[in-house]
C-alpha cells in the first residue's frame, strides 16, 4: 500500500522539520529520525550511550580525518563538517583541564542537568 508508506514517510519528515532549529545533540533518541538514529549508529552509538551522552568506544573518539567515509557521510547526516566535529574533539578535552583556575564564589548559580529520559527527582547526588 503505497498510500501508508508514503503517509509515514511524510509524517516522520514532518517530525524532523520540528527539530530543525533544535542542535542534534540536544536532542533524546526517541526524538531522532530514524535517518538520524542510523547515522548514529554508523557512529557507535546505541540509545543508551546517545541518551547518556556516552562518547567512549563511538566515532567521537577521532578526529574527522581518522573518520571512515561511512562515519563521515554520518556525521555530516547529524549536522557536523569537519571544522564541527573537530572543534567540539577540542572542546570535549579542554573541559577537564586541571589549570582551570575558575574560583567558586558564595552565591554563584549552580546549573544541573541530567540524562534525556530519566527523572530528576530519582536523581540523586552527594553535595
Amino acid at each position: 500500500m503505497p498510500d501508508e508508506e508514503e503517509s509515514e514517510e511524510s509524517e516522520e519528515d514532518e517530525e524532523s522539520s520540528d527539530w530543525e532549529d533544535v542542535g542534534v545533540d540536544d536532542r533524546c533518541w526517541d526524538e531522532l529520525s530514524s535517518t538520524e538514529r542510523q547515522a548514529a549508529q554508523t557512529l557507535g552509538y546505541t540509545k543508551k550511550t546517545w541518551d547518556d551522552d556516552e562518547e567512549e568506544g563511538t566515532a567521537a573518539d577521532k578526529y574527522w580525518r581518522e573518520l571512515s567515509m561511512e562515519e563521515r557521510h554520518a556525521a555530516e547526516v547529524l549536522g557536523y563538517t569537519e571544522t564541527d566535529w573537530d572543534e567540539e574533539d577540542e572542546e570535549d578535552s579542554s573541559d577537564y583541564d586541571d589549570d582551570d583556575d575558575d574560583d567558586v564564589e558564595p552565591g554563584q548559580d549552580l546549573t544541573l542537568s541530567w540524562p534525556c529520559g530519566q527523572d530528576p527527582c530519582k536523581i540523586t547526588f552527594p553535595f
